[in-house]
Parts: structure tokens; C-alpha cells; sequence
């Protein structure tokens, strides 16, 4: 059994001006700052206005070839399309990018640190954590999604 702290999660469809999730438990500033200005960049990148429009469309081809579904793809809905970058050390575990959606584009980027569970596996908290986080966002801007049936997991 692990002890996660709840993460610090910024969501918000591309087009709007203010984060519409909240962070569950007040990070430091530094931190925070971090998560808007990574949702900011994601914009800029789907703009194609971070840096140039050429280098922008290469590095979100690079971000939507990310063969990593242990974290914020997980239990999305078969297809669902999404440029990101996951990112673990010691304690820390990361997946922020962009979910395209039927209702729209949105930036998510979940951070967590301080994991008591430090392992790399594939059903480690922290990853279940943030698949279950990308999850309740792509249904709160597609309500009406079908979305596909959690596992049941061991309690053990």
C-alpha cells in the first residue's frame, strides 16, 4: 500500500484564459507557476506559436509518438489522441500534454511528489493516480463519452 499525495493539477481547454481545476493541496508557488506556465507552452505549441510554426508542428508529432500509456492515456476512450510528456524520479511522478477531445483540445498536466512508492511499475499508484485524474477531466468536458471500464484491482 502506498501514501500519495493528492496531485497538483492544472486543466483547461486550450481555447479559455483561466485554469478551470484546481490544485488539491497548496504546492509551493515555484510549482505552481510551473504547471501554468507548462499549460501555457502546450497552447503555444498547438498554436504553433512557442517557437516557429515548423519547430511547434515537429515537437508535437514527437509529443503525440509518445508510446507511454502507463500514465495519463490509461483509461481513456480507445483512439483518443494526446501529445504529452511523462516524467518520473526518486518521488516525483509527472504527465502533462495535451488530450484532443470531442469538445475541444485540453492542456492537463498532473505533478506529483513526495510519493511514499518509489517503484517504476507499471500499477504503481502514482501512475493509477494520474490515469484515474486524466480520466474525470475528459469526462468533465465529455460528459457524454463513453469511456472504457476501469479494471477491478486486488485490495491485497
Amino acid at each position: 500500500m502506498c501514501r500519495l499525495l493528492l496531485p497538483v493539477v492544472v486543466a483547461a481547454p486550450l481555447f479559455a484564459t483561466t485554469p478551470v481545476a484546481g490544485r488539491a493541496q497548496a504546492p509551493a508557488a515555484a510549482l505552481r507557476q510551473a504547471l501554468e506556465e507548462s499549460a501555457a507552452g502546450q497552447r503555444g505549441l498547438h498554436e504553433g506559436r512557442a517557437v516557429t510554426p515548423v519547430l511547434d508542428s515537429l515537437a508535437m508529432r514527437m509529443l503525440f509518438a509518445n508510446q507511454d500509456a502507463d500514465m495519463m492515456t490509461r483509461w481513456l476512450p480507445d483512439g483518443t489522441a494526446v501529445a504529452h510528456k511523462t516524467g518520473s524520479v526518486n518521488e516525483a511522478r509527472n504527465d502533462c500534454g495535451i488530450m484532443v477531445t470531442p469538445a475541444a483540445p485540453i492542456a492537463l498536466c498532473v505533478m506529483m511528489r513526495d510519493n511514499d512508492e518509489t517503484t517504476y511499475c507499471v500499477d504503481s499508484g502514482a501512475r493509477r493516480l494520474i490515469a484515474r485524474v486524466a480520466r474525470v477531466v475528459y469526462r468533465h468536458y465529455n460528459p457524454d463519452a463513453e469511456l472504457p471500464a476501469l479494471p477491478v484491482v486486488d485490495p491485497r
